[in-house]
């Protein structure tokens, strides 16, 4: 096992987990108080699914294009988690960023990435 393919896909898993889980549970908030209870899992079976989808298609070989999207999204995944874990744990990041922008903060790990590892294979 090549531990640039496990650490991609547990990145790509961490965003689609988190992409997912937080869309399922923001749409059913005006619907149910339980949203959490729906979100947080269905965000974990995607989640799960797509990182295994990720190491299998990492591992075979991909396009040139496939592998920096995937790239891409696990650094946009690690950015997501690691903001969270700040956000968490250090009460000044907490009163200064919202949940909204730590959507944000991936959003342009992501992109940062995608651009940086296009501009590396050229």
């Amino acid at each position: 096992m090549n531990a640039r393919t496990a650490l991609s896909a547990l990145g790509v898993g961490a965003a689609i987990f988190l992409a997912v889980g937080a869309a399922v549970t923001i749409a059913l908030d005006a619907n149910t108080s339980y949203s959490a209870l729906v979100g947080v899992p269905s965000g974990l079976l995607v989640g799960v699914c797509a990182g295994i989808f990720a190491y299998v298609a990492l591992a075979r070989g991909v396009t040139a294009r496939f592998r920096r999207s995937l790239l891409s999204t696990a650094g946009g995944g690690y950015a997501a988690v690691g903001v969270l874990v700040a956000w968490n744990l250090v009460p000044s990041v907490r009163a200064a960023v919202s949940v909204r922008e730590v959507g944000a903060v991936a959003a342009a790990a992501l992109a940062v990435a995608y651009v940086a590892l296009v501009v590396r294979e050229r």
